[in-house]
């Protein structure tokens, strides 16, 4: 009787808790392929596609040479009294520098934006404006690769979760 009831109830309890985990092992193979494509916060990791690391790199390589190129430009003697004050900010996703209205001739660029008081204008260096086309370009001929730095980067992100979910739906 209850002895045979007892080794009743293990045995199902014990094809229960084998069914449960061989579905871990499942899972544990489902997270080494799709883990590795995250980074430590979670977001899409630049190994994930060839697409996205050599994009990533790129815009790396681009904000160091714009950083380079508005030091000098901020620490160039002839421009000292040009700047209306020292920092670089971004207008339509572009680095621009405060320059006193007074002084719109002196530096060379292209202006993006005037203050409220039109007392500054937020001009982006020629230089800068080189880079910036140059990296453009680059961008552009990246595997499917249009359009400004953030909407390719997201493309790529899309390509990379699309193939997950195409991988997910072949496996079941």
């Amino acid at each position: 009787g209850v002895l045979s009831l007892k080794a009743t109830l293990l045995g199902s309890q014990l094809s229960v808790l084998q069914g449960l985990f061989s579905g871990l092992e499942a899972l544990k193979d489902w997270c080494d392929v799709h883990f590795r494509l995250l980074d430590q916060h979670g977001q899409i990791a630049d190994c994930a596609s060839e697409d996205l690391r050599a994009l990533r790199m790129l815009t790396r390589n681009l904000k160091v040479k714009i950083d380079e190129k508005l030091k000098d430009f901020m620490s160039d003697p002839h421009f000292s009294d040009v700047f209306q004050d020292d920092y670089v900010t971004l207008r339509d996703g572009r680095y621009v520098q405060p320059v006193k209205n007074s002084f719109k001739g002196r530096m060379p660029g292209i202006i993006h934006d005037l203050s409220k008081t039109e007392s500054t204008l937020f001009i982006e260096p020629q230089v800068v404006v080189e880079v910036d086309a140059r990296a453009r370009l680059a961008v552009a001929e990246l595997p499917g690769g249009a359009g400004s730095d953030r909407r390719t980067d997201q493309a790529a992100r899309l390509r990379v979760l699309r193939g997950v979910r195409d991988v997910e739906a072949r496996v079941g």
